[in-house]
């Protein structure tokens, strides 16, 4: 990688690429700095957009269960299953099969 330097340097006293390293050795110049920066923001980036669409997803999700006419639809496939669990044990008791 550029700017990656084979003897350590002092850092400037107000290293603004990371400030806890301000005065200490470091191996990389201001070019590799910046890279890193840079790689940084773009995964912050790329962690904020996936996010984003994840509460946008999950918004969606919720109001798709609060609408009306989905509610109405659950209800009635909850009766059909239940019509349906009914049948069946209907149908085992009437033949005798436990």
């Amino acid at each position: 990688m550029v700017g990656i330097l084979k003897e350590p340097v002092t850092a400037d006293a107000n290293l603004k690429f990371c400030p806890s390293l301000a005065g200490k050795p470091i191996c990389c110049d201001t070019s590799a700095m910046t890279e890193f920066v840079k790689k940084i923001k773009a995964k912050n980036k790329s962690f904020s957009n996936k996010r984003q669409k994840q509460v946008k997803d999950l918004d969606e999700a919720n109001s798709d269960n609060e609408n009306p006419d989905n509610m109405e639809m659950d209800s009635a496939l909850e009766v059909d299953l239940e019509e349906s669990k009914l049948e069946n044990e209907a149908e085992r008791i009437l033949t005798g099969i436990n």
